[in-house]
């Protein structure tokens, strides 16, 4: 799949409406100042998208690989994934995808670690990688889940000091509509609001 880009044409259409609805620029993967359509990495690599979004610095492309913290869905040759980045620093480090019936059996072995919310419906659906045990309070919040649950579906948000990564895989155009993204974004702000570091 090196210079195979299955969603090119619809991912390059999202990106011209993008740009009319929020204005921003669409820059190569190198984010050098020639634009994307004529450096050589864009026959590998989508282009990005840069735009502010309420006030939030936002970049939107296309990776082959998901977020770190394995689960069931890994870089695979016919998978990408629609990658969302809200830049907006949080006060904390985690990592979060769908729990899955591995995820159960190394824990029950004691192979593997899962930080808990305590909200027994969250922890079930959720597996919850934490770079400190610390790092899980905030997600306690009954408000911050909520907004976690409501950018579903997603196969993984990422919470760093560089902001919050969502990512999903591409298995149907319509995830490339700007409504969609837009819906995304939008929800990326306000969870933003409750989680980043002031």
């Amino acid at each position: 799949m090196l210079s195979e880009k299955p969603w090119r044409k619809e991912f390059d259409d999202l990106l011209e409406k993008m740009k009319a609805f929020w204005g921003g620029q669409i820059t190569s993967f190198d984010d050098t100042d020639i634009p994307a359509e004529k450096t050589l990495s864009s026959l590998y690599v989508y282009p990005i998208y840069k735009a502010t979004v309420d006030g939030f610095p936002l970049q939107v492309t296309i990776s082959e690989f998901p977020l770190p913290g394995g689960g069931l869905i890994t870089a695979a040759d016919n998978v990408e994934f629609l990658s969302i980045l809200l830049i907006a620093p949080c006060a904390f480090k985690a990592a979060i995808r769908h729990e899955h019936l591995m995820d159960r059996i190394k824990k029950k072995l004691g192979l593997e670690y899962e930080a808990q919310t305590g909200n027994e419906k969250f922890d079930e659906k959720y597996f919850l990688i934490t770079a400190l045990k610390e790092d899980v309070s905030i997600l306690k919040s009954d408000q911050v889940q909520q907004h976690i649950m409501d950018l579903e579906p997603f196969d993984g948000l990422h919470f760093s000091k560089g902001g919050i990564n969502f990512t999903h895989s591409i298995f149907d155009k319509n995830m490339l509509k700007v409504q969609n993204v837009e819906v995304i974004a939008k929800r990326l702000v306000t969870l933003a609001n409750l989680v980043q570091q002031k």
